[in-house]
């Protein structure tokens, strides 16, 4: 699931840097639901994952 959506997302940003498609455009695509109007995927080699952010949360029950 995730390897695919991150690879369509970051295809989809290529194409509107590249004028291929607007912002609109991608929008659309992803309210129909309709796989067929994708961009296509980027590329595996050079996607790595950099950092992931986790929002501190406090829970009552944790005493510190």
């Amino acid at each position: 699931f995730v390897y695919g959506m991150v690879r369509s997302i970051i295809g989809a940003m290529f194409d509107v840097i590249r004028g291929k498609r607007s912002i609109k455009d991608v929008e659309n695509s992803l309210k129909q639901k309709d796989r067929s109007f994708n961009s296509t995927l980027a590329p595996a080699c050079g996607l790595i994952l950099n950092r992931i952010y986790y929002p501190i949360i406090t829970y009552p029950f944790f005493i510190n």
